[in-house]
């Protein structure tokens, strides 16, 4: 999620620009897209696993990914090489994380990986079909309220130092109950700039590193709805 704002402002950036032309074919965006999650759901297990003797992997996993995504952002070029190890570090991360949540919460994975799997397919099957298209101006709230919701949890990274944080953000009360609900639609709004620049890849010709870098775009945000569903679901047993 910290790095999921910077990640759709330069996909919109990139939509902007327009795609890159390769010769007379299209690559297989979808195809890399595939990839990338059987990667990350491979890397869930171990990290899954791992998470129940230690989680150092988990962190490491989080610090790696966190690294691989600011490079991608940077220099898109490299995402053919960066995407799929994204796909292993945040697969062990996201994986270990999830053992804690069950420890603490039995059965909370199975209810979070379903609703996200609804969410996904839900938005796609609304953009697919037409009845939810990406606007320019929907585009620039989404990447707004991405950025607000980034901005939040920095300032909320800042004041745990000094032993505070941002009021309600992790409450379990009504209020926080209700800010976690927002944040899963913003987070679940996102997937449509995803889909929006994967469409037009697509019908496109364009350089083989966007196909992944479109993949990695999509997990971010995938993971990031899992990870505020987690929260939410937790709030809600509390």
């Amino acid at each position: 999620m910290l790095t999921g704002s910077a990640f759709k402002a330069q996909v919109v950036q990139d939509r902007q620009t327009g795609p890159i032309v390769e010769g007379s074919g299209v690559s297989d965006t979808w195809a890399a897209v595939a990839a990338t999650f059987v990667v990350f759901a491979a890397s869930f297990g171990v990290g899954w696993w791992l998470g129940g003797r230690s989680m150092a992997f988990a962190i490491i996993g989080a610090i790696v990914g966190l690294v691989l995504v600011l490079v991608t952002i940077f220099k898109p070029t490299l995402a053919t090489v960066t995407t799929p190890i994204y796909a292993i570090a945040e697969g062990l991360f996201v994986g270990g994380i999830s053992r804690v949540y069950e420890a603490e919460y039995s059965g909370i994975v199975l209810q979070a990986s379903l609703l996200t799997a609804a969410i996904y397919f839900g938005m796609w099957f609304m953009f697919a079909s037409g009845r939810l298209r990406l606007t320019p101006k929907m585009q620039k709230v989404i990447v707004t309220a991405t950025f607000g919701v980034f901005a939040a949890y920095m300032l909320n990274m800042v004041m745990r130092l000094f032993g505070a944080s941002v009021p309600f953000i992790h409450d379990s009360g009504p209020i926080g109950i209700g800010i976690s609900l927002v944040i899963v639609g913003i987070a679940s709004l996102n997937l449509l700039i995803d889909f929006d620049y994967i469409d037009r890849l697509n019908q496109t010709p364009h350089e083989r590193w966007q196909d992944w870098f479109a993949a990695m775009g999509l997990l971010v945000t995938v993971v990031w709805i899992y990870i505020e569903i987690l929260r939410l679901l937790s709030k809600l047993r509390d």
